[in-house]
């Protein structure tokens, strides 16, 4: 099944040949898997092979977009309410009792009048940034624009500006202003532009599975 999913023959084995290697050498590991359409039907076996060598396992269902704009990702992605279900199982295989339920608020719930949402809400920009091959530094991974040259522009001017739009308010006409679950939902500014190809939308598919959690 793993290499019907990487379509590269022999590519298993050498997989495990390189955790193996990696947890001879002592070097701490975090197995993370992208639970897709493809792999839903194994997290048994994926949960199993990680305990049975006592390996933290992470499972992730956002699949992303191209950074190209090209959705063909997107088709393998889990139905939101399938993903719940999935992270109570997951719940379940690790700690061997069922996940406590608890309500989230409404999304329609508006904060106060005096918070100003601002674009972004992680740390992105904010305490760590992305530097690509060519030496162009953006505040995310998923979202490159703007790109500062690190080479060319003073350390000081690049951080400044950087800063200044993951920081910037959000618009009050924009898709997700207001919301009080923007903290904790998964439908960043940077998978909004992968999705919509802007930052001021919002990738349904990302509100449906907040909401679904």
């Amino acid at each position: 099944h793993y290499e019907s999913t990487t379509q590269v023959p022999g590519s298993f084995a050498r997989f495990e040949r390189g955790v193996e290697r990696l947890r001879s050498a002592g070097v701490p590991l975090l197995m993370k898997c992208p639970i897709s359409t493809l792999s839903s039907d194994h997290v048994d076996a994926l949960v199993q092979w990680c305990t049975e060598r006592s390996l933290p396992f992470k499972a992730d269902p956002v699949i992303d977009a191209r950074h190209d704009g090209g959705q063909q990702p997107t088709l393998y992605r889990i139905e939101p309410r399938r993903v719940l279900a999935l992270r109570d199982h997951l719940y379940e295989l690790r700690n061997g009792r069922r996940r406590p339920a608890g309500p989230l608020p409404e999304c329609a719930v508006r904060g106060e009048a005096s918070e100003i949402d601002e674009l972004y809400t992680c740390g992105a920009g904010r305490i760590a940034f992305f530097v690509d091959a060519l030496g162009n530094a953006s505040h995310c991974v998923i979202d490159r624009e703007p790109a500062f040259p690190i080479l060319e522009m003073p350390w000081d001017q690049l951080w400044s500006e950087m800063g200044a739009w993951v920081t910037q308010p959000l618009p009050d006409n924009a898709a997700c202003s207001g919301c009080t679950l923007r903290g904790g939902c998964s439908n960043c500014p940077a998978r909004a532009r992968l999705a919509t190809g802007s930052p001021f939308l919002k990738d349904q598919y990302q509100c449906d599975l907040t909401h679904a959690i």
